[in-house]
């Protein structure tokens, strides 16, 4: 059996490590800002794709992309594709109408993969993403202080808006007045446009940050809509406390340290914590270390690959009824 993986340059790396331990062939095809000069250009590059049993994707558009450009072509073969991306999360009807065209889904969290099921049966199982365990879990943050960190790319600007940069600012306002010497660090791409703000440091992509880390006590996520969020667990390996909202798909694992830090009340919380006596600060972080050692890479992988070998053998099951 012949496998092969389709995503863009930027996938994520994540990803390409899954695709590395089933795949034969990896293919990057081209990528523009508009999806529709994605669409025309790789269409010139069907014919270049090698025929193969299974294709493995990185998302649901590249998954129908190849079934609707190169019908066809690719008619008898099966698509599995990642689900980690917002694309159920609120879908068109055109959308909707594409989804028909993957055969099995390998979801990033329990959250992701329940929004899926709502729309398709297709198999889909959950395979969580593996963290930078090694380069976080020696850090030590500072518990005393009420400096708070937030972590993501918010390139294109759509992703404002889904990771809830506004309600994140709205609670930091909060927090701010009960605590003067807070701090809101923001890092990652995009960030940096809301620097200058009072206590607000937008210090934009930075390849290393362990010493913003180590600054804070708190790791703050307030997403509309967050499949996953390996950051939420780098930032527990690092021993901050994690506080997140209902729309992270990383609230099953966080609510394994406690139940209380997944909410949509981030202001409250986050306060309610400061107040805490270190000792139980303490408590939380170590057990958020704890939990978040466990996510490594060659456990992910492994994961990765028996769960889709199960998608296999199911898709080709329900091929030959």
């Amino acid at each position: 059996m012949k496998i092969v993986f389709l995503s863009f340059p930027h996938t994520h790396p994540v990803h390409l490590e899954w695709a590395k331990s089933v795949a034969d062939e990896i293919i990057l095809l081209k990528a523009f800002d508009s999806p529709i000069l994605s669409t025309l250009s790789n269409f010139f590059v069907l014919p270049k794709i090698p025929k193969a049993d299974v294709y493995l994707t990185e998302n649901l558009l590249q998954a129908t992309w190849l079934q609707i450009t190169g019908r066809k072509r690719f008619y008898n073969s099966k698509v599995i594709t990642i689900n980690a991306d917002p694309f159920f999360y609120n879908p068109s009807k055109i959308r909707l109408q594409l989804v028909k065209y993957v055969d099995g889904i390998i979801s990033c969290s329990y959250y992701i993969q329940n929004l899926a099921k709502k729309f398709t049966k297709v198999p889909n199982e959950v395979v969580y993403p593996f963290a930078n365990t090694e380069k976080f879990l020696p850090l030590n943050p500072d518990l005393d202080s009420h400096n708070i960190i937030f972590v993501s790319n918010l390139v294109p600007q759509r992703r404002i808006w889904e990771k809830g940069v506004d309600l994140l600012l709205q609670a930091f306002r909060l927090i701010k007045k009960r605590y003067p010497d807070a701090n809101l660090y923001l890092v990652g791409k995009g960030t940096e446009q809301f620097a200058g703000k009072d206590g607000i440091h937008g210090l934009g992509f930075r390849s290393d940050f362990r010493d913003v880390l180590e600054r804070c006590s708190i790791y703050v996520n307030s997403a509309r809509i967050e499949p996953f969020g390996v950051n939420i667990i780098e930032d527990m390996c690092a021993g901050l406390v994690p506080v997140i909202s209902e729309g992270c798909g990383a609230k099953e694992v966080v609510s394994e340290v406690n139940s209380s830090l997944v909410t949509n009340d981030i202001a409250r919380r986050v306060i309610e914590i400061f107040k805490l006596p270190r000792s139980q600060k303490k408590k939380i972080s170590e057990k958020a270390k704890e939990i978040g050692s466990r996510f490594t890479r060659s456990r992910s992988v492994n994961e990765f690959k028996q769960a889709f070998s199960r998608i296999i053998e199911k898709v080709l099951k329900d091929a030959n009824r």
